[in-house]
């Protein structure tokens, strides 16, 4: 039987098969009540507005809570308010939308509670990768701890998929990934798993708990080019020549 909440976001995708969101989106979407308070008519407005939007997609909905949920909204009244700012603040300003580039990657759900990338915003350049794990994972100040997304992707040949942290949980949490920047290259096709490290330290000694359909690193594809080395005896000549580490000046 499905509760209250999760009929109502159902009923408003009545109309609007196409962006319908799956059983694991709508429970992640609940989460902004369960984690974060949210009332069930908050979140059924921001649901409300996406599918008006003809944009019902998972990831426009978070983006609406998420924005909402900074802005401290809790009530209708605090939404009429938003609306009016932004209204104020976008005024004479002329915003179009506009596809530059549409890349298909194939994605392979690999796990049924596996969530597919979204993005947060339309011009957002990575795509947010959800943890896919059966129960939470702690990770203490220095510690490392490989978390899996459940999902398989293959990157076109050209490109290749690279793994950032997220700049709200590394600068907030102190979380990102152990190796900085993780490289998916476009053969591999296996299970994207995100190396999550814990920069916290002394001054900031709380453990981190990762739960099932956080968000916990972004993905961006980028064209990559293939290169041949090739072994010479002399290379050409610059003005900086060997100058290395601080060669150019301290700042």
């Amino acid at each position: 039987m499905y509760d209250t909440l999760t009929k109502r976001i159902i009923k408003e995708y009545k109309d609007d098969k196409k962006t319908q969101l799956n059983h694991n989106e709508i429970q992640y979407v609940i989460t902004w009540k369960e984690k974060y308070k949210m009332k069930d008519d908050i979140i059924i407005e921001a649901v409300r507005r996406a599918v008006k939007r003809n944009k019902g997609s998972f990831s426009y909905i978070n983006t609406i809570l998420e924005n909402w949920y900074k802005e401290n909204v809790t009530s209708g009244s605090d939404i009429m308010e938003l609306d009016k700012k932004y209204q104020k603040k976008y005024k004479n300003t002329d915003v179009k939308e506009k596809v530059i580039n549409n890349l298909k990657v194939c994605v392979k759900k690999l796990n049924k509670k596996a969530i597919i990338p979204t993005r947060g915003s339309t011009g957002a350049a990575g795509m947010d990768l959800y943890a896919c794990i059966d129960e939470d994972v702690e990770i203490h100040p220095h510690e490392t701890k490989i978390i899996g997304t459940g999902i398989a992707v293959s990157i076109p040949r050209g490109y290749v998929g690279l793994i950032f942290a997220r700049s709200g949980l590394a600068t907030k949490n102190d979380i990102a990934p152990a190796n900085k920047t993780g490289v998916i290259d476009d053969d591999y096709r296996g299970e994207l798993k995100v190396s999550c490290h814990s920069h916290s330290n002394e001054f900031n000694p709380e453990k981190h708990i990762i739960h099932n359909g956080d968000r916990i690193a972004q993905l961006v594809i980028m064209p990559c080019m293939y290169t041949e080395f090739t072994e010479v005896e002399y290379l050409d000549q610059t003005e900086r020549g060997t100058g290395g580490f601080g060669s150019t000046g301290k700042n």
